[in-house]
């Protein structure tokens, strides 16, 4: 058969990509100005911070989350790489909400052309004809993990970037040409922007594929294997160099969390290797209750190659062990394409994705290899293992396809090929539609993100009520959310309250106090914790205003009340309602007026003390001072030191004489770690006079509110069962090192004022710190 002109082939080829593309992304190249992909979760918030950042934002600080503090925008996921553009450009031009909703969706499209396109010339390097490269690379990239993170991760949706460093690498190896190397840096200069994973995977990628190139390369000299090394990691060592430079000279914040959590918690699994939720055949079992289940294709150690691919290597696997033992080639594979080396690269990435060594009981040796700490979720290696092991298996199997056909086994070869392609599509064609559907609902999110559905716009609704976007300072959401310092996850599952704020804060050009984003300053985020933690709390929110214009309050419909929120809403004037919000305006000065009253009549009880214990309605349920304890740090007086027991119970105290029916609080202090994310919780159980437990409340220290230095207040309100006859309180295991002291746990009635005085001279006050000792003063 006489070969298509090249032209021709190109024009029918990008034809058939558009086809492909105009099924899968539908909806995203139908409406690109006018596409939000969720409302929810990490991706309302990443759609956020880049539309808010290249409309209204300037250089490398985000300042409209976190207020008033901001946050740097890599630590955001604000795609510096193409939000800083966007907003350098907006001196020029008159850039609008759609204009940057289309430059984000585009990038989507782009990248899935590209990723295509790149996947298809690196099986053309191994020999793949023409027609079969184009149908494996669409395949292969309609399936890849990557996809699904459109809808949330967009910086990780990018889908070409992976693809064209393995093209790079492949013309690498084979031509020895260093202009490939430099490709790759640059392709990374921008990656690392775009997300700070690429350049992780950039890096473990030229690892692997410099230690197997001087391990497995024999031909050559090892001068020769390392001078062809070094371009690879000197580019990628160099690439890491900028980045931490870069960072360095932007980022102000000196107390960000060097040990994030989540490190081992979405490492890659078998259930990830060899199942999908999306595959017809797997998704048939676990309903038949042949397998347990399937892996999800949105986590994060989702590594799904497909059942074409899985059948391949299985093929191989077995075709190898029988050639080693009989010490002969395998035919299939060509020796000069450097398989032994993919497959080391495509080996050792898994590995990693599956946290090996580190999930063998051996999570110790993360704290000798701190640059994987900082990676929340070894599962993205993977993506190095799908991209190369689909298209190694793909040139494999068209070697056997093509051996067939010399062979004259025709009818075979067209047959088992035709096969696998027919059954690969079908596999794939949910992926496809799975994008498609998810997107569908694109243009009515925007429609509703930008209030042209459902709630009045924000502007028009403060109109209503004469007010106007600049009589106010900031936004504050109750319940509050504010998620990223690693230590302190507060609201984190109500994501809804959190979209609704954002489109408030664009819609209003205002700054958010709350935040969601990732590893964010310790100091700082309990700086912003307190203005929610009550009266005796100090303020630095409050007192960091000092414009004289109040907070916009917005209080979600649903919302628990507590005393601490209460004492907000009432030194608030309300506005009316909106978007399912109750709309306040709160003035800081009414604020710290109120508190500077609480604490001075505090004060004034106090003067009156010895060292002891007072509470104001006549009666202390429970107070413990661990004034026993031999901690050498303490809040008042004496701490108990940590205990490193398995749920070990502190006491058992009897309440059956205690008023049923009626709100209490429970908190302790804890002096928590300044290493890592872990923190202690407390679990309070009420019980019955037979034993059995009525209900269980957890007092968290990732969601404590008040804090001095590293002691953290852990709280929470319950309501005293009628038949509740003893509290049982314990400290639930959380791994050695969690904290290291604990002091001052007290239950109190929710309206009842305690005040401690201590021999130390410290005073506190429902638990809160009013004057610190000199220990924890420093």
């Amino acid at each position: 058969m006489k070969r298509l002109p090249k032209i021709v082939w190109i024009i029918i080829a990008l034809l058939v990509i558009y086809f492909v593309a105009d099924y899968t992304l539908y909806y995203i190249l139908r409406y690109p100005h006018r596409l939000v992909h969720e409302l929810g979760g990490d991706a309302i918030k990443n759609y956020y911070v880049f539309i808010t950042h290249s409309m209204y934002g300037h250089g490398w600080w985000f300042d409209w989350m976190n207020y008033p503090y901001g946050e740097h925008i890599v630590y955001t996921d604000g795609m510096p790489a193409l939000s800083l553009p966007l907003a350098w450009l907006r001196n020029y031009i008159h850039l609008t909400m759609s204009d940057v909703t289309f430059v984000l969706n585009m990038a989507i499209v782009v990248n899935f052309f590209l990723a295509i396109i790149f996947t298809y010339k690196s099986l053309r390097v191994l020999r793949v004809n023409r027609l079969l490269s184009l149908v494996f690379a669409i395949l292969i990239i309609i399936m890849t993990p990557q996809f699904y993170r459109i809808f949330g991760h967009y910086g990780l949706g990018f889908l070409a970037i992976i693809p064209m460093m393995f093209y790079w690498m492949l013309r690498y190896y084979k031509s020895k040409k260093w202009k490939y190397p430099l490709f790759i840096f640059l392709l990374i200069l921008f990656a690392m922007f775009v997300h700070p994973y690429y350049v992780a995977i950039s890096l473990m990628w030229a690892g692997f594929y410099s230690l197997g190139y001087v391990l497995l390369e024999r031909g050559y000299s090892f001068a020769s294997r390392i001078k062809h090394v070094s371009p690879l990691m000197t580019g990628a060592i160099v690439a890491v160099v900028i980045l931490k430079s870069v960072m360095a000279a932007t980022d102000p914040v000196t107390d960000r969390p060097e040990y994030p959590y989540g490190t081992l918690s979405a490492c890659t699994t078998g259930k990830d290797i060899f199942t999908s939720d999306k595959s017809f055949l797997w998704t048939t079992l676990a309903a038949n209750k042949i397998i347990p289940g399937t892996a999800h294709e949105g986590a994060e150690s989702y590594a799904y190659v497909g059942m074409v691919v899985l059948v391949v290597l299985i093929v191989l696997l077995i075709v190898g062990i029988i050639a080693l033992i009989k010490k002969r080639d395998i035919p299939v594979v060509n020796k000069d394409d450097g398989y032994k080396l993919w497959f080391f690269i495509a080996l050792a990435s898994l590995l990693l994705g599956m946290g090996v060594p580190f999930v063998w009981c051996m999570d110790w040796l993360l704290d000798y290899v701190s640059a994987f700490r900082q990676f929340r979720s070894l599962g993205r290696f993977s993506l190095i293992y799908y991209y190369t092991v689909t298209v190694l298996a793909c040139a494999i199997f068209y070697n056997w396809y093509v051996q067939r056909k010399l062979q004259d086994k025709k009818r075979l070869a067209y047959g088992v090929m035709l096969v696998a392609v027919i059954f690969w599509t079908v596999e794939a064609f949910p992926f496809a539609n799975n994008v498609r559907k998810t997107a569908e609902k694109g243009p009515y999110l925007y429609d509703l993100y930008t209030s042209k559905e459902g709630a009045t716009e924000w502007n028009k609704f403060l109109a209503e009520h004469n007010y106007k976007k600049d009589d106010f300072e900031a936004i504050l959401v109750v319940p509050f959310i504010h998620v990223g310092s690693e230590k302190i996850w507060l609201a984190d599952n109500l994501w809804g309250g959190f979209c609704l704020a954002t489109k408030a804060g664009y819609q209003l050009k205002l700054p958010m106090v709350n935040a969601s984003m990732s590893r964010s300053s310790w100091s700082r985020t309990f700086n912003q914790t307190k203005v929610v933690a009550g009266p005796y709390a100090d303020k630095p929110l409050m007192d960091s205003i000092h414009s004289g214009k109040p907070l916009m309050l917005l209080v979600a419909g649903n919302t628990e009340m507590n005393p601490d929120l209460e004492l907000l809403i009432n030194t608030a004037d309300s506005i009316g309602m909106n978007d399912s919000y109750t709309v306040y305006s709160l003035s800081s000065q009414k604020l710290l007026e109120r508190i500077s009253a609480a604490k001075q009549r505090a004060e004034e009880v106090a003067v009156t003390m010895t060292v002891a214990d007072t509470s104001l309605l006549g009666g202390i349920p429970y107070y413990n001072h661990f004034d026993t304890g031999t901690a050498e740090n303490a809040v008042s007086d004496k701490a108990a030191p940590a205990i490193s027991g398995r749920d070990t119970v502190l006491d058992m105290v009897n309440a059956g004489s205690w008023d049923k029916g009626v709100l209490y609080e429970c908190s302790v202090w804890a002096l928590l770690n300044d290493v890592d994310y872990r923190s202690p919780d407390l679990e309070l159980i009420q019980i019955d006079s037979i034993g059995e437990y009525i209900e269980t409340k957890l007092v968290s220290f990732k969601q404590a509110l008040d804090s001095k230095g590293m002691w953290a207040r852990g709280a929470i309100y319950f309501t005293l069962r009628d038949n509740c006859a003893n509290i049982r309180l314990s400290i639930v295991y959380n791994s050695p090192g969690a904290y290291h002291a604990m002091d001052e746990l007290l239950i109190r009635k929710a309206a009842d004022t305690v005040i401690h005085r201590g021999a130390d001279g410290s005073l506190m006050v429902n638990n809160h710190i009013l004057h610190a000792n000199n220990a924890i003063s420093k």
